[in-house]
């Protein structure tokens, strides 16, 4: 192991620069074996260790489990270059140190006296992450080492022993919390996705008679051409109606198809219109809103402003408030999707009102709680808790109020769309 230290080029090293950008060169599409921002998160802790204790040597090693390669996120030792390579049983033998210790001590591997003479880190300790408390993904083990000139090797003095436990302690704490918030940011995902595939599981019945109506349209028209086929008329009509039945098929695929893909937390690269998504889910409930003779209607505004927000995630928002309403309107009833613009404010309003018999006042507010429902009949569910979410997670937002005709009137407000001027 005493051949397992490698300098390197400067008296302070990162792995990391501002921004998380790697200094180091990594082929592109190869993952990265350190958690995101990792090298940030503890460069303060073990800057104020040092300034606590007067270190002046210090550094910090990552090996993410399953890579044999340690990682220096951040390493000084003054008048010499840092370390910043250490090899995999010095690495092992320094992840053992589960509670801060003087690595001059007599009962320490012989290999970690002549690593803190040559490191000038006297005193070490390590932290463990799991699956289950670490980021998504990245388990592994940190280890923190520090030294100066009032803490030689078998002299480290206690209070710099109770920092660096108070360091660990504080590490520790902060990679179980990064940890809990990405554990329910993908809690929160996987929610979405089942009530994505929930709201077309309700519309299976719908979706297949969508398809099977042009294919019965081309079906008939197939069986008469062998009759009709020297009839210009029949021929030029049968080619019109084909074509329109295949894009028909074609819409209605890819808008199945883009409401059941997993959602996107990226931001929407093009301007994403109202109109457009008033269409596609038009289409999605026409025939249950037609079995039951409930007119859908929607009105956008010419010129109307993109909003900033993922289109599949206004899809799904649309959907959710679409699905509520028909539960709610009886036979013969009315649905108005509409949109209006609020240029003072930067923002857009979508309505989905109806005629149904409305929401009562002390429920507006907690429609939007999970599982809340303002029918005795049926249990409640998650569509429009979601879908406040994903609207605020846009800087939205969703009310509930009553409509003109006396009927339900849910709101929902997002920014508009700002151009991207790089673009």
């Amino acid at each position: 192991m005493g051949g397992e230290i490698e300098n390197g080029p400067h008296a302070l090293s990162r792995s990391k620069r501002r921004g998380g950008q790697s200094d180091r060169s990594t082929p592109m599409g190869a993952p990265s074996s350190e958690p995101p921002d990792l090298s940030h998160f503890v460069e303060g802790a073990i800057q104020e260790l040092s300034r606590r204790v007067g270190g002046s040597s210090f550094g910090v090693w990552w090996r993410h489990v399953g890579s044999g390669a340690p990682e220096c996120l951040i390493s000084q030792r003054p008048g010499s270059d840092p370390i910043e390579i250490l090899g995999a049983e010095l690495f092992a033998a320094l992840a053992e140190l589960s509670q801060p210790s003087d690595l001059g001590a007599r009962s320490s591997d012989p290999e970690l006296l002549l690593f803190a003479k040559r490191s000038g880190c006297s005193a070490a300790v390590a932290l463990k992450t799991t699956e289950d408390s670490s980021e998504r993904g990245h388990a592994g083990i940190l280890v923190l080492a520090i030294g100066g000139p009032d803490d030689a090797p078998g002299a480290v003095r206690p209070r710099t022993l109770a920092a660096l436990a108070e360091a660990q302690a504080k590490l520790q704490t902060g990679l179980d919390e990064r940890g809990a918030q990405d554990r329910l940011s993908s809690l929160n995902e996987t929610i979405d996705d089942l009530n994505r595939r929930a709201a077309l599981g309700e519309l299976i019945t719908e979706i297949v008679h969508e398809v099977r109506n042009p294919l019965v349209s081309v079906k008939t028209f197939l069986e008469l051409l062998p009759d009709r086929l020297n009839e210009a008329d029949f021929v030029q009509d049968f080619r019109e109606v084909v074509i329109g039945e295949v894009a028909r098929l074609e819409r209605l695929v890819d808008t199945v198809l883009q409401q059941a893909r997993p959602r996107s937390n990226e931001p929407a690269a093009d301007p994403i219109h109202v109109r457009d998504t008033f269409d596609r889910i038009r289409r999605l409930v026409f025939h249950r809103a037609r079995e039951r003779e409930i007119q859908i209607e929607h009105t956008v505004p010419p010129s109307f402003p993109a909003v900033d927000l993922p289109s599949d995630a206004l899809d799904q928002i649309v959907l959710n408030l679409v699905l509520n309403a028909l539960d709610a309107v009886p036979s013969g009833g009315r649905i108005e999707m509409t949109a209006a613009a609020n240029p003072d404010r930067d923002e857009v309003e979508i309505r989905i009102e109806d005629d149904g018999p409305g929401i009562p006042a002390q429920d507006r507010k907690r429609i939007f709680e999970h599982f809340h429902s303002t029918r005795s009949d049926r249990p409640g569910g998650l569509g429009l808790s979601i879908s406040q979410r994903l609207a605020r997670a846009s800087g939205g937002t969703i009310e509930a109020g009553e409509s003109p005709q006396g009927g339900a009137s849910l709101r929902l407000r997002l920014p508009v769309h700002a151009p991207d001027p790089s673009r």
